[in-house]
């Protein structure tokens, strides 16, 4: 049952691409886009446990789009480093995460590195956590939301060059969180 869908491209040929999560199956698969609305060459890469979201952003700075699952089963994030031919291996695993159901990807310390901020299914807050250009995340820095939060997006909402985020929530609320830690 698939459960997230990310697009990019992820094999450098000026033709999008998506990877869906299945939720079932336990995996993610990449369908290649070759331009004319059909896609090939599907590849599974099987994760821990259970993923529900999905996240994609060159992480380790090479040119190559990576993936991010998030999984439910055994609260865990899974990042998986590209190769540039739409394939992709496993390169780090962190466990003790609630289940996510939304994250974006964006530079929010403004160090030019990509983090990852994520919304967390139950305990009524999400998760920043700060990348370093190799791939790898840093720990992970919490902060409280008004209910469940469901779904993220990114943007400059105020016009100051910094990311900002808007967040749903379980409710009916949606939040606006400007970015001020620059």
């Amino acid at each position: 049952m698939p459960d997230s869908i990310v697009t990019a491209d992820f094999n450098h040929d000026n033709h999008v691409d998506f990877v869906v999560a299945n939720y079932m199956s336990q995996s993610v698969t990449v369908h290649l886009g070759i331009g004319n609305g059909t896609f090939l060459n599907r590849h599974s890469h099987i994760t821990i446990n259970i993923p529900s979201a999905l996240g994609t952003g060159d992480l380790n700075e090479d040119e190559n789009m990576n993936l991010i699952s998030f999984n439910c089963g055994n609260s865990s994030i899974n990042v998986f480093l590209g190769y540039g031919n739409g394939i992709f291996y496993l390169a780090y695993a962190y466990m003790d995460f609630d289940c996510s159901s939304s994250d974006v990807i964006g530079d929010f310390n403004g160090d030019n590195h990509l983090d990852v901020l994520i919304s967390l299914i139950g305990p009524d807050h999400f998760s920043l956590m700060f990348g370093d250009g190799t791939g790898t995340l840093g720990k992970p820095q919490l902060f409280n939301s008004h209910h469940q939060p469901l779904m993220l997006a990114l943007s400059d909402f105020n016009g100051d060059n910094r990311m900002n985020f808007v967040v749903s929530d379980s409710l009916t609320d949606v939040s606006v969180y400007l970015n001020e830690c620059i």
